[in-house]
């Protein structure tokens, strides 16, 4: 892997990462304005990194695969989009249950404990 290699892929992933961070720190804002009206503390900045940071490899890592551009050419741009969401999505919640699994299984140290609890 080149020097330039590596650069663009990090210039891509930080890009998507950019993207979803703003989109998850408005959401954020508006949670805490809207809890702020019930008197109920809110820091979610933090889960707001995380995520952005999960969420924006997911979609860098499988806009190279397969899976992700499946019916990019072949299919009109609506069947497409419906599925890059659908896949997305699915892939998403796997890495976030099993980033939860392994922080309760570290608790745990049963696996069968850890997936129970999650």
């Amino acid at each position: 892997m080149t020097l330039e290699t590596l650069r663009h892929e990090i210039k891509s992933a930080a890009f998507a990462m950019l993207y979803f961070l703003f989109c998850f720190l408005f959401v954020m804002v508006l949670k805490k304005l809207f809890l702020a009206q019930y008197d109920i503390a809110f820091y979610g900045l933090s889960a707001a990194f995380f995520g952005a940071a999960v969420v924006g490899k997911v979609v860098v890592v499988l806009d190279k695969t397969g899976a992700g551009t499946r019916f990019d050419s072949s299919h009109p741009p609506a069947v497409s989009v419906f599925y890059k969401t659908l896949v997305y999505t699915l892939v998403v919640f796997l890495v976030i249950a099993a980033d939860k699994i392994f922080h309760a299984y570290r608790e745990s140290h049963t696996l069968g404990s850890a997936v129970a609890e999650v």
